[in-house]
């Protein structure tokens, strides 16, 4: 099993969508053979890591990940909800290259939709750098309309006044002759001018002659200022328009991405489907999502796809992020992780087709993902075994949750608060429980929902004191773990 390492395999198109994840998908796609792109939920928790030395923030009293609260700028743990202020700087490393992760089934759907519809086959200066030039092209702002006004005139001016050489070159370029790509001339960037802009590869061309010998300084300062309209500026001497014209055009060339034209295979031959729960949500969805499975080369899915679905033709499985399986706020979240990888790796592995299994992940050396790629499946017993006993879990002891819902959230608060008095006032020594309450509710189905948490050797003994309040009261619900 292959691990890519998402701090050093980027592409351009997302920040979770690795080169080697492009590369691999248009290998398969030319084999005509399917891709399952594998995200365990179609929406995550936003967690922090650091990108230097992977540190993966947990909650100090509960071992679970912590959560980014944005407005109030937080890190939060849902168990415990006890909470910290968001760190600027790395508190194992002291580097601030801190990350926030989140990432969801559409936001992959969308991504590879936008890259597979753009001409990015492989050009001369290879697909990087030709996708990053047909990426950017919708971000450019019309300069002119941030020129001063002067220099859009001087603009009209020079074009009437231009050397032999630009308007050699000019001849060549204008009216889409040259690679059906519409260039202008004279074109202004702020306060500068452009001699050649096209628009639609992000090119700028200019044409130097004995007088930009001793402004070499000026230029360069030139040239910073107008590669901020991410632009790539390609320079040349008057003279080699007309001793080596050849070279130029062939330079140029090597900065194009292939036309239109010929990359209507990509779109003809990719077929994208999201298998999730928005794809189906009634029987006659089912039926249709099954159908268009069939048909899909890349499919981007959660864990439905592990119960009770076997394709054919698989030879791709590429886990987008390994991290977000355990960044769910729970006690047992990287037991759940291990079980549906390891679900989705043996399923494919049954049918005895040759299916590659790749993890996309920011923290390559956490010692989940290594034993799972290195099948130490003993390792990960043993080491969460010692985790659970160390924080007080379960199997080491019981652990109860009681969950109260309602339109009001005071009154849902309230509720639980005078449930939490009564459960204290029962909470003598011969019980000594651990007693939790999330003062912060969520809100699901129109209803606010407040829970408490409950920890202990022998709880069922404990809760029958408040049976009366759990048959009573419909909206409160008992969670045994």
């Amino acid at each position: 099993m292959l691990i890519v390492n998402l701090n050093q395999n980027k592409s351009n198109i997302n920040y979770y969508i690795s080169s080697t994840l492009l590369e691999n998908i248009e290998n398969n796609l030319k084999l005509n053979k399917k891709i399952i792109l594998y995200l365990n939920k179609r929406w995550s928790f936003s967690s922090l890591i650091c990108e230097d030395c992977q540190y993966y923030y947990k909650c100090k009293n509960c071992d679970v990940s912590l959560t980014v609260h944005e407005r109030e700028w937080k890190l939060a743990c849902h168990l415990c909800w006890a909470s910290w202020n968001t760190p600027l700087s790395c508190s194992k490393c002291n580097w601030n290259h801190l990350k926030k992760i989140w990432v969801w089934t559409q936001q992959i759907e969308d991504s590879l939709r936008s890259y597979f519809k753009s001409p990015h086959s492989v050009s001369p200066i290879g697909r990087e750098a030709a996708t990053e030039l047909w990426n950017k092209k919708d971000m450019i702002l019309d300069q002119k309309e941030y020129s001063p006004r002067y220099i859009v005139e001087l603009s009209k001016k020079l074009r009437k006044t231009q050397t032999k050489a630009k308007e050699f070159l000019w001849e060549i370029l204008r009216n889409r002759k040259f690679n059906n790509l519409k260039f202008r001339r004279q074109h202004p960037f702020w306060r500068y001018i452009a001699d050649f802009y096209c628009k639609e590869i992000n090119l700028v061309i200019e044409l130097d002659w004995e007088i930009h010998k001793k402004t070499q300084e000026y230029d360069k300062i030139r040239d910073e200022i107008i590669e901020k309209y991410n632009v790539k500026i390609l320079r040349f001497q008057n003279n080699d328009v007309f001793n080596d014209l050849k070279k130029i055009l062939k330079d140029i060339r090597e900065h194009i991405p292939l036309p239109m034209g010929e990359a209507r295979w990509w779109q003809e031959k990719v077929n994208i489907f999201r298998f999730d729960l928005d794809s189906i949500k009634n029987k006659t969805e089912k039926q249709k999502a099954l159908n268009n499975l069939e048909e899909a080369n890349i499919i981007i899915a959660t864990k439905m796809i592990t119960t009770g679905f076997d394709f054919k033709n698989i030879w791709l499985i590429w886990i987008i992020l390994a991290e977000q399986e355990f960044s769910f706020p729970s006690y047992n979240s990287e037991e759940k992780a291990y079980i549906n990888l390891k679900q989705l790796i043996w399923r494919w592995n049954r049918l005895w087709e040759k299916t590659e299994i790749i993890l996309q992940t920011f923290i390559p050396d956490n010692e989940i993902i290594k034993s799972l790629s290195e099948k130490n499946y003993k390792t990960f017993f043993i080491d969460t075994l010692q985790e659970r006993k160390l924080f007080n879990y379960p199997p080491f002891t019981e652990m109860l949750t009681l969950e109260y819902r309602y339109k009001s959230e005071q009154k849902a608060y309230d509720f639980m608060l005078n449930l939490k008095n009564k459960l204290d006032l029962l909470n003598t020594n011969d019980f000594n429980i651990e007693i939790i309450l999330n003062k912060q509710s969520f809100k699901k189905y129109n209803q606010y929902f407040i829970k408490i948490i409950l920890k202990w050797d022998n709880l069922r003994d404990f809760i029958l004191n408040i049976k009366s309040e759990i048959f009573r009261n419909s909206n409160l619900s008992v969670i045994f773990e």
